[in-house]
């Protein structure tokens, strides 16, 4: 498929992102409603919960919505107050140097990553396999590197897969940081796990929308999938998945909104066939950790998301998770906050987790949020992916450790 992209390319001058203090459930219950019917206002925190809400504002908006603000007595501190100078300080590792075809410090284009998948692979060619897992609306690869001692068949897997929501470029950063060093700097910490299992290491299940952060907007979050009916573009991949599908206010219906679900469960292709793949991994190994690498708030989270309910195993999977961000936090005293997604964030229907613990019986199913809990939010700068990748390899050693019980 040739993808002919005729958008217009989006800048963010000075655009603000506000943090609300939100005291009140009437004004939870406003900014919900805003969140789904007023496409002016760009949510980087769902208003769910009576605590604060960051929304990204444009600097045209901003004093009708401010004065709104006033009127109900809701309080903001401005946490960015130039969008597009921190978007701009991404793509350089500093000021004056433009970026090398490939670096782990920096953030790269879907391109070199997977040229680098290939590269990295050929450089360990007794532990790595480059693996086509799944393919996306406009027909690009969805690829893995499947890493394990001797490059042979083992009788359990892990799966760590990042880049769902296309605007949370840390968390490909971060994954690829992490893989690279399990072989070439961290080799003593994972040569025991390499030599028991085979993980799967996915930079991006979200490809399109990857691809389109860079090229034409850096904010957005969904899927490129054309929605029938719909002037609206895309589908929030998290809210596709089977278990919850569309239960309990988790997701929306609306295909302008951030956390459309789609049409049906599974109705997307790079949900469809990564889960397809995953299930086919599962029923040949016994598929004992499954990861999926969000951002921003500093999370470890855990089923359920699309209930309230407490997991039959939930006092294993948040006794593992305080264990996960002790580890993390012993590098640059990094705070994390654990527990289940509907408990410490908000009710999210149709997610990753919820469907690898659901589905497939995987207990130890976790998303970590990564960096950081506003000060940039989602346009973490580049100086920061290697303290990320630093402090989360020790989390996810310790996690993957215990899934193979040598921990």
């Amino acid at each position: 498929m040739v993808v002919i992209n005729c958008d217009e390319v989006k800048t963010f001058n000075n655009h603000q992102v506000l943090r609300l203090t939100v005291t009140e459930k009437d004004d939870i219950d406003w900014l919900a409603d805003q969140y789904q019917n007023n496409p002016e206002l760009d949510f980087w925190i769902e208003p769910n919960t009576i605590e604060f809400v960051d929304i990204r504002v444009t600097p045209e908006y901003k004093p009708t919505f401010t004065a709104v603000l006033q009127e109900r007595g809701i309080t903001y501190d401005i946490m960015i107050s130039n969008v597009q100078e921190l978007i701009d300080q991404q793509l350089y590792r500093d000021n004056t140097t433009v970026p090398d075809a490939f670096s782990l410090t920096q953030y790269n284009t879907l391109e070199d990553i997977q040229q680098y998948l290939t590269d990295f692979s050929n450089k360990h060619p007794s532990f790595c396999q480059v693996v086509k897992v799944g393919a996306s609306y406009q027909n690009r690869d969805i690829l893995a590197v499947r890493i394990t001692d001797g490059n042979s068949r083992k009788t359990r897997s892990i799966w760590i897969q990042g880049g769902i929501h296309a605007r949370e470029w840390i968390s490909p950063a971060t994954l690829l940081y992490i893989m690279t060093q399990s072989l070439e700097q961290n080799v003593d910490e994972w040569s025991s796990i390499y030599q028991l299992a085979e993980i799967y290491w996915i930079p991006n299940i979200n490809p399109d929308g990857y691809t389109y952060t860079r090229s034409n907007d850096r904010m957005w979050r969904k899927s490129r999938k054309i929605n029938s009916g719909s002037s609206c573009t895309g589908v929030d991949l998290n809210r596709n998945y089977g278990i919850g599908w569309g239960r309990n206010d988790g997701s929306s219906s609306n295909p302008c909104s951030d956390t459309f679900r789609g049409p049906s469960a599974y109705s997307e292709p790079e949900i469809s066939t990564t889960t397809s793949f995953i299930s086919t991994l599962a029923s040949q190994t016994n598929l004992v950790g499954f990861m999926d690498m969000h951002s921003y708030s500093q999370l470890w989270l855990a089923p359920w998301g699309y209930i309230y309910d407490q997991t039959t195993h939930a006092q294993l999977q948040n006794t593992l998770a305080g264990e996960c961000v002790v580890a993390l936090r012993s590098w640059y005293g990094t705070v994390y906050r654990y527990g289940p997604i509907s408990d410490v964030l908000y009710l999210a229907s149709g997610g990753s987790v919820d469907w690898a613990y659901g589905a497939l019986g995987v207990v130890y199913s976790y998303t970590p949020e990564l960096r950081d809990t506003g000060s940039y939010g989602f346009l973490l700068p580049a100086n920061q992916i290697q303290p990320s990748g630093i402090e989360t390899n020790s989390a996810i050693v310790h996690w993957v450790g215990r899934c193979l019980n040598i921990s």
